[in-house]
């Protein structure tokens, strides 16, 4: 009856420490680890599962969409996270052989490129505005292997998008999430609060225990809760962590090696500031993301990437 390896063991519980890190609770109102476990539903670790769904889709090469960039309203300007992990997880990808693209509002384009750049990732930014623009994107679908969105807002059931304190920002997001709802192809989400794209999957928790998700602060009175769903859905205290869980698992199954450790957030977050990201809370350019500063976040991406060891063994 039990034939499992210890290697085996220490492989599922090293997936089981790289989702508690991504989800440690650092503010302590508990709010992640609901989602999260409404998200899971008692299956394997979400990292390990999104991890191997991208991976056996990408596995041999192949082009890979990746959404990101939310608008901050008082700012007007994309915040960090997201375009962070953006970046790892291109790297990643790109190293692994794929072609990949990454899709923002025109309005963020100019940051977005500038961050990738600074970077040292060198990838197509697609610029979208409108409908007609998510429209001809459908036209060339059919060559992407998969689409990633992180930190990417997804509409209510009243088609408005908001942020996390209930506002309507609709203004500020172009469409890309129509995109993930008729893509025949793998999707895989990546959020932290249920307005996002891939929080549709568990909008009712979102509904039920964020104080915006039923009723929101704006005229459409319909909450936060996104309505957009995908097939592999990874929730994370930041969507940055998310993404670079992703990254981690991708660097274990497949042996290409990721750079990615405590210092390396530090400087990432230093590339920030300078192209004029702003965290998501006040909407300054700052170090720091969803109010968590450089040495915090730090401290947890060094966890992932100890963790992240003895997913190769």
């Amino acid at each position: 009856m039990w034939h499992i390896r210890v290697s085996e063991l220490k492989g599922v519980k090293a997936w089981e420490g790289l989702d508690s890190a991504m989800t440690i609770d650092l503010r302590g109102d508990g709010y992640i680890k609901v989602l999260y476990n409404e998200a899971r539903k008692g299956g394997e670790p979400l990292s390990l599962r999104a991890s191997k769904r991208l991976f056996g889709e990408v596995k041999e090469g192949g082009k890979v969409w990746i959404a990101t960039g939310f608008t901050i309203l008082w700012a007007h300007r994309p915040e960090t996270d997201g375009i962070l992990g953006t970046a790892v997880l291109a790297r990643i990808l790109r190293d692994m052989g794929c072609e990949v693209e990454v899709l923002t509002d025109s309005w963020n384009a100019e940051f977005v490129d500038a961050y990738l750049k600074e970077e040292g990732i060198n990838v197509k930014v697609l610029h979208i505005s409108n409908h007609s623009d998510v429209y001809k994107l459908k036209e060339k679908i059919d060559d992407v292997k998969a689409l990633v969105a992180i930190e990417r807002p997804g509409r209510n059931e009243k088609n408005v998008y908001h942020n996390c304190v209930g506002e309507d920002v609709s203004d500020l997001c172009a469409p890309i999430d129509y995109l993930f709802e008729e893509a025949k192809l793998l999707t895989v989400g990546i959020g932290d609060v249920g307005n996002e794209v891939g929080m549709g999957n568990i909008r009712y928790a979102v509904k039920k225990y964020h104080p915006f998700g039923a009723v929101c602060r704006c005229p459409c009175k319909g909450g936060i809760a996104s309505i957009v769903g995908c097939d592999e859905l990874v929730v994370s205290l930041t969507s940055n962590w998310g993404a670079y869980a992703l990254a981690f698992g991708l660097s274990a199954l497949s042996g290409v090696e990721l750079d990615l450790d405590g210092e390396k957030e530090k400087k990432m977050l230093e590339n920030a500031v300078q192209v004029g990201l702003v965290d998501g809370l006040d909407g300054i350019a700052k170090p720091s993301v969803d109010g968590i500063p450089s040495e915090r976040s730090a401290d947890v991406v060094q966890l992932m990437a100890d963790v992240a060891e003895n997913l190769k063994t």
